[in-house]
């Protein structure tokens, strides 16, 4: 279907371009356009999904971020037992003042 529009329209092309009113060819085309009822019921079913996709993933930054936790616990694990090896016991406990928290 496209091949044949697009045959017809080179020819119509050719023809216009002998009578110099290659204007005519792109006026008189019958392109159907896109209606407003369309273009809005369109836009209104890419935002539902959108939410939708929006809403199942929120749940996966929880998930993780307690990841990153169970990470970082590990990590503090194998930096304890590698003081245990090197100076033969764990490091010992401050009072607290160089503790900070975040998040």
């Amino acid at each position: 279907m496209l091949v044949l529009y697009t045959f017809i329209l080179l020819k119509q092309v050719s023809i216009n371009m002998k009578t110099k009113n290659l204007a005519s060819v792109f006026l008189k085309r019958n392109m159907y356009w896109f209606t407003l009822v369309e273009l809005i019921v369109v836009i209104s079913i890419l935002v539902i999904l959108g939410t939708i996709a929006f809403l199942n993933l929120s749940g996966f930054s929880g998930s993780a971020r307690d990841s990153a936790r169970t990470s970082d616990l590990a990590n503090l694990t194998q930096a304890f037992d590698l003081t245990y090896i090197k100076s033969g016991s764990y490091p010992a406990p401050t009072n607290g003042s160089g503790v900070t928290y975040s998040g």
